[in-house]
C-alpha cells in the first residue's frame, strides 16, 4: 500500500499505510517501530486535509507508544502540536471534539500518575470527568482516581474507586490482575494485611491460568515474525555477501596500488639520496686535491694535524675501537686538548667527538660499497659501533638514508 501511494505521491495513502502498520507494531508491543511509523505518518498528515481524525488518533498512539517507553518528556514535548491538531480538527469539523481531547488528557493523566505527579494527575482526571458524552473508559477513571486518593492517604475512598474499577474490568484477566494489584496495595497500607494475602494468591492462581495462553500466542507471533524476518533476511544476505566481497576486493585493490606507489616514491627518494652522497664524495676529493696544493694557508698547521687524526682513527684497529676517547687521541697525536679542539674546529666546523663520529661513519659507508659480503652488523662492529639500533640512527642522521637501503642503491648502480 504504502509504494503504491508513494509511487502515486499520494501522501495520504502513505499515511494510511503507515498508520495501518504502526496499529499491527502496537498489538506486538514493538514500541519503538509504532513510534517510528507513527512520527512519519503525523508528518504526512499535516502536509493534507480531510485527514484531521487520523492525525488526532495517531498522536493519541504515538503518546501511548512513548509512554510504554519511558520516554516521558519527549510525550510532554509533543502536546504543543497534539493540542494544535485537535483546534484543527475541530475547525475543519465545525465542533468540538471530545473525544480527541479526551484522549490528550488520558496520556497526560497516566503519564504523571506514572512519573508520581499526582497533583497534576488529579488536574487531568478532573477535566476528564468533565468532558460530557466522552468515550473515556470509566475503568481508566477509577483506576487513576483510586492512584491519586492513594497517593494522598485517602484509602477509604482510594478502596472505593478501585473495587469500581474492578467492576469496569471487561478485557481479560490481566487488566483484572493490574486492578488487584493497586487494591492490595491500599489494603497493605490500610494495615488490612490478611485480605491483602488472601488478594495476592488470587493474583498468583490467575497468573498461572493466563500464563499458558499469553507464551502461546507470544509464539505465534514470534513464529510468523520469524518467517516474513527469515525470508528478508535471506535476500539481504545474498545482497551483503555480494557487497562485502566487492567490498574487499576494492580494499585490496586500493592497498596494493598504495603500496607500490609508495615504494617507488621511497625508492626515487633513495636513489636521489645516494646520487648526492656521491656528489659529495666527488666534491670533497676536488677540495682535498685543491687545499694539498695550498701550502700558503695559514692554517696548514691546523690541516696538518686533522689529517694526522684522520690517519689515526683510520689505521690499525683504532676504528673498530669503541672504548676509545679523546685523551687516548691527544696523547696518540703528541698534542694538548684546546689546539686539538681548535684545529679540528677551524678545518671541519665540527667538534673532536662529532667528526670521530662522523669519519667512523664515512669509513662504514664505504664499506657497504667495498665489501658487500660483509653484513651491516659486521660493518658497525669494524666502525666502533658495538650497538647496531646506534650506527642505524647516526647513518639515516648523517645521510638522511638507512644502511640497508644504502647498500641497495649501491648494488643496483652501475660501478664507475
Amino acid at each position: 500500500m504504502f509504494d503504491r501511494a508513494k509511487a502515486r505521491k499520494d501522501k495520504a495513502g502513505m499515511a494510511t499505510a503507515l498508520y495501518a502498520t504502526a496499529i499491527t507494531y502496537n498489538v506486538q508491543d514493538r514500541w519503538k517501530e509504532e513510534e517510528d511509523c507513527f512520527r512519519e505518518c503525523i508528518r504526512l498528515l499535516w502536509e493534507v486535509s480531510g485527514y484531521d481524525n487520523i492525525l488526532t488518533q495517531a498522536y493519541a498512539f504515538l503518546c501511548s507508544s512513548l509512554r510504554a517507553q519511558g520516554q516521558y518528556d519527549k510525550l510532554l514535548q509533543l502536546v504543543p502540536e497534539y493540542e494544535k491538531a485537535i483546534a484543527r480538527f475541530e475547525k475543519a469539523a465545525g465542533r468540538t471534539q471530545p473525544e480527541a481531547w479526551g484522549n490528550l488528557y488520558v496520556a497526560l493523566m497516566n503519564t504523571y500518575i506514572d512519573t508520581k505527579d499526582y497533583d497534576k494527575a488529579g488536574e487531568y482526571l478532573a477535566k476528564l470527568e468533565g468532558i460530557v458524552n466522552n468515550n473515556i473508559s470509566r475503568y481508566e477513571l477509577a483506576r487513576a482516581k483510586a492512584l491519586i486518593l492513594q497517593s494522598r492517604g485517602d484509602y477509604r475512598k482510594a478502596l472505593a474507586a478501585i473495587d469500581s474499577a474492578a467492576v469496569e474490568v471487561q478485557e481479560s484477566e490481566f487488566d483484572l490482575n493490574a486492578v488487584r494489584k493497586i487494591k492490595m496495595e491500599i489494603l497493605t497500607r490500610m494495615g488490612r494485611f490478611d485480605e491483602a494475602f488472601t488478594l495476592f494468591d488470587t493474583i498468583i492462581a490467575a497468573n498461572d491460568t493466563i500464563k499458558d495462553v499469553e507464551i502461546n500466542a507470544r509464539f505465534d507471533e514470534l513464529r510468523t515474525q520469524y518467517e516474513v524476518e527469515k525470508h528478508i533476511a535471506e535476500k539481504e544476505r545474498n545482497l551483503h555477501y555480494f557487497l562485502f566481497t566487492l567490498g574487499i576486493c576494492l580494499v585490496l585493490a586500493l592497498l596494493l596500488t598504495a603500496t607500490f606507489y609508495y615504494n617507488r616514491i621511497i625508492a626515487l627518494k633513495n636513489h636521489k639520496l645516494y646520487e648526492r652522497i656521491k656528489e659529495q664524495d666527488r666534491l670533497a676529493n676536488a677540495v682535498e686535491t685543491a687545499k694539498a696544493t695550498d701550502t700558503l694557508s695559514p692554517s696548514s698547521e691546523q690541516k696538518s694535524l686533522v689529517m694526522r687524526l684522520q690517519e689515526y682513527l683510520l689505521s690499525g684497529e683504532n676504528l673498530s675501537n669503541a672504548d676509545m676517547n679523546r685523551d687516548d687521541i691527544i696523547s696518540a697525536l703528541g698534542t694538548n686538548r684546546n689546539t686539538l679542539t681548535e684545529a679540528v674546529k677551524a678545518v671541519t666546523g665540527k667538534s673532536p667527538m662529532e667528526y670521530t663520529r662522523f669519519l667512523k661513519i664515512e669509513e662504514a659507508r664505504r664499506m657497504l660499497d667495498s665489501h658487500p659480503e660483509f653484513t651491516i652488523e659486521a660493518v658497525a662492529f669494524s666502525c666502533g659501533f658495538n650497538i647496531p639500533s646506534t650506527f642505524y640512527r647516526l647513518f639515516r642522521k648523517q645521510y638522511g638514508i638507512s644502511p640497508a637501503e644504502y647498500r641497495k642503491m649501491a648494488n643496483s648502480s652501475p660501478k664507475k
